[in-house]
């Protein structure tokens, strides 16, 4: 799990993938200054990454799988739950030697309707391509992520790159029917219409080799 400041909503995550009884759970903070860290150690082993050095979230989920010692890595944002039984029915997915990634169905936790369709097209966007985001709880066989590089150190679209790379291994990729629950808060900060056609420009423009370093700027632009 890669963080930085997120003190108000880590230790309810934290909660649910404990209560699962995973085999470890790794925390790598980029640099919070509350008490994010006090927080996860309660539940987690933490690691304190290099102010000196990038605080990319690539780079952060790198630095924890290296640490990692299970086989199977499930990289998990702090703004997202875990359904219940989660982690067993990874496990149970990744037996199959067919399988060797994948990710979660989403529902952004909010009563409002245009998020409750963003989550489902969301979600049916991922059935049709095989290709989850970092927020629908991506989980990879550890051999695997290793053979392939790992996540690219990119400023951002790591998480499809790394999908696009198993598949270029001929390895399939699972969509869990049950979903993760991430937090609205993105898009009630930003707007909803705006966050939603701004991350939808930004995948169109990378698909077409737009250069994630220009990305990361018009990500950031108005934020």
């Amino acid at each position: 799990m890669p963080v930085i400041n997120e003190a108000d909503i880590i230790e309810k995550t934290l909660q649910t993938v404990k209560k699962q009884k995973p085999y470890e759970i790794i925390v790598v903070d980029g640099g919070s200054t509350d008490n994010t860290v006090e927080i996860a150690r309660k539940y987690a082993k933490v690691i304190l990454h290099d102010k000196s050095e990038k605080c990319w979230r690539s780079v952060l989920m790198n630095k924890g799988a290296k640490k990692a010692t299970g086989e199977i890595l499930l990289f998990l944002h702090a703004d997202t739950e875990l359904p219940k039984h989660a982690i067993k029915e990874i496990q149970n997915v990744l037996k199959e030697e067919k399988y060797q990634g994948g990710g979660f169905s989403l529902h952004i936790n909010s009563k409002n309707l245009w998020l409750g369709i963003i989550a489902k097209t969301t979600s049916l966007r991922s059935s049709i391509t095989k290709i989850p985001r970092g927020d629908q709880a991506q989980f990879v066989k550890n051999s695997l992520f290793q053979k392939i590089g790992c996540y690219k150190e990119i400023p951002i679209m790591e998480d499809i790159d790394l999908m696009k790379k198993i598949r270029k291994q001929k390895k399939k990729i699972k969509i869990m029917k049950h979903c993760v629950k991430t937090s609205a808060r993105r898009w009630e900060k930003e707007g909803i219409m705006y966050c939603t056609l701004r991350n939808w420009l930004l995948v169109i423009f990378y698909v077409f080799s737009a250069s994630p370093e220009w990305l990361v700027k018009l990500y950031q632009r108005n934020k």
